[in-house]
């Protein structure tokens, strides 16, 4: 696999009815040190996609980049 790859990915979850997510966890790749410049998690609602998540500045913790208690207002 090529870790140094700068092409935009994207992964999508379809659950096939409505609920709640109450958490997220991210993981990323370390061995090349930081490598994800942005990221958002998004919605489908109302016929689009809507942001529900978009941190600014992106910040690192150990391995793991956590968000957490999402919680989408339907």
């Amino acid at each position: 696999m090529n870790y140094h790859m700068k092409v935009p990915g994207s992964i999508e979850f379809n659950f096939g009815k409505s609920g709640v997510v109450k958490h997220v966890t991210l993981q990323k790749y370390i061995r090349f040190g930081q490598r994800v410049r942005k990221f958002n998690i998004k919605v489908w609602k109302d016929n689009s996609y809507q942001d529900i998540a978009r941190p600014l500045p992106f910040v690192t913790s150990g391995l793991s980049d956590w968000i957490n208690q999402l919680k989408h207002k339907r």
